[in-house]
């Protein structure tokens, strides 16, 4: 009978109190152990043992371990990278995770979270030797649909396929309707977990008494009501994904259990004293600032600190430019379809207008829009009576600030005419020579106009509105203008033919 071969685990640590606690908390019947506290020793001992996992220690004054996680990831090496840190705060396992390790534990760590992550990390690692690529899949069209191809959004997505190669707990933030739990089910899509379920909990839509039976479940008779025994989240996404939606709205105490089941995977229902042990990992998500809810007391910092090891923020949809008509044009093919209308367009006037607005309710609003154009018309085109009142009276109530300015400034500059003109006027009242005071008529005129159509981006008929002349007046005398200054350039010598044609200048 053919013995299994063992499994090689490579540790790697420079402080050798650390190394020994690893490697206690590793024994296994099934594990060949082979340890180092040197990095370029470990690379060599990478070709000589040829591991299927490394776990590596590090901390914010222990960085250089590192080095071998990145090479390993360079060389696109089939081992499993674990990182270690007893460190607080999130930067370590932030920097370990984009280096490319598969996982992150913070120690202290019970043996059972370890033999977890030890178990899905070789897993891991197995899957891809046996596949035929290492990357996850490209973005297929509904994902596309929220990443866009705006600049910001390409860094989006570069972390949820960093994000979705890690076990790692994901942090996301952003204003409401900007697609945050489309976001964590792309992670999850796009993971070693996508054979399980995602289970999506919004923290802030739960009566608070009730937060901990939907979290963790309870059994029959835990309190009135619970007729029967009930799987909560918690267990539901066992191997799979938790998705916490607004977790800084989970009540403190809820909040303390949670990071207990975060440390050692297991949990307690409500009226139970059993311990249930699941394997999921955690995505969690909030429209607030993080910071401030921990300075106000309703956010613990360590369940923040071991949540937030990889962070995304989705920027509002108003800061994503031409995202907003990729949206758009995407959202109407969907819903022609499903519609069964004709919907194919969006007229350039049209395009103009959801561009100009501050869409405050981001992706979501956009996409009830585009929805409600095509249940309530008939149409190819959408066009601007399509839209909501409230799209086109923004357009037209930033176009009326746009005159009012342009107005103050016009007025402004007629002030310091105005104020020319009564210098001068004093001047000659007090037998002053008014000359200085005095600028040319032809001049005032020329500075107005030159203001007017600056303020107007060079729209010339604008500028005629606001200057009260008709167009066709200001383009005459611009015309006007053009032919005075092409003639003042030809009477005007330049300074080497004043020279030649001076006499005083011959000798």
């Amino acid at each position: 009978m053919t013995e299994k071969a063992l499994t090689n685990i490579l540790l790697i640590d420079d402080q050798y109190a650390v190394l020994s606690q690893l490697i206690s908390l590793i024994d296994d019947d099934n594990y060949a152990i082979h340890s180092t506290a040197n990095v370029d020793e470990g690379i060599a001992m990478l070709d000589r043992i040829k591991p299927q996992l490394l776990v590596a220690y590090v901390d914010a004054e222990h960085m250089h371990e590192l080095a071998i996680i990145n090479w390993i990831r360079k060389h696109q090496l089939p081992i499993a990278v674990i990182a270690v840190s007893n460190s607080p705060g999130p930067e370590v396992a932030a920097s370990a995770v984009r280096a490319g390790a598969t996982d992150f534990l913070k120690l202290p760590a019970t043996p059972e979270r370890i033999a977890n992550s030890i178990a899905q990390c070789l897993r891991r690692a197995d899957d891809e030797t046996n596949s035929d690529t290492l990357d996850h899949p490209i973005f297929d069209e509904s994902a596309l649909g929220f990443i866009g191809a705006g600049k910001s959004m390409l860094e989006v997505s570069k972390l949820i396929i960093s994000a979705a190669k890690s076990d790692a707990s994901v942090f996301i933030t952003g204003e409401n309707g900007t697609g945050k739990e489309v976001c964590a089910q792309l992670i999850h899509e796009l993971s070693q977990r996508n054979q399980h379920t995602i289970v999506p909990l919004n923290c802030a839509a739960i009566p608070k008494d009730l937060v901990e039976s939907e979290v963790f479940g309870h059994v029959k008779g835990a309190f009135t009501g619970a007729h029967d025994d009930r799987v909560g989240a918690a267990g539901l996404a066992d191997k799979g994904t938790m998705f916490l939606d607004e977790i800084g709205e989970m009540p403190l105490e809820l909040q303390t259990k949670l990071l207990r089941f975060l440390q050692t995977g297991t949990f307690n229902r409500v009226g139970s004293g059993e311990l249930q042990q699941v394997n999921a990992r955690f995505i969690c998500a909030t429209n607030r600032d993080p910071a401030q809810q921990i300075k106000q007391g309703s956010f613990r910092e360590d369940l923040f600190y071991r949540l937030n090891v990889i962070q995304i923020h989705l920027p509002p949809l108003r800061n994503r430019g031409d995202d907003i008509l990729v949206f758009a044009r995407n959202f109407l093919k969907q819903f022609a379809k499903e519609e069964g209308k004709d919907f194919e367009w969006i007229s350039e006037e049209t395009e103009s207008l959801l561009l100009s607005y501050s869409w405050p309710g981001n992706v979501r609003e956009l996409q009830n829009v585009m929805r409600s154009i095509v249940v309530l018309h008939d149409s190819d085109t959408v066009i601007p009576s399509m839209l909501p009142l409230s799209i086109i009276r923004e357009k037209g109530g930033r176009r009326r600030r746009d005159d009012r300015e342009t107005q103050q400034s016009t007025e402004s500059e007629l002030t310091a005419v105005t104020e020319t003109a009564s210098a001068a006027i004093g001047a000659i009242i007090k037998g002053e020579d008014p000359s200085r005071h005095i600028v040319p008529l032809d001049e005032v005129i020329a500075r107005a106009i030159d203001t007017a159509i600056s303020h107007c981006s060079g729209n010339v008929v604008e500028a005629s509105y606001h200057l009260q002349v008709s167009a066709s007046t200001l383009y005459r005398k611009l015309k006007n203008k053009s032919k005075a200054e092409k003639a003042s350039a030809e009477q005007t010598p330049s300074l080497e033919v004043a020279m030649v044609n001076d006499p005083c200048l011959q000798s």
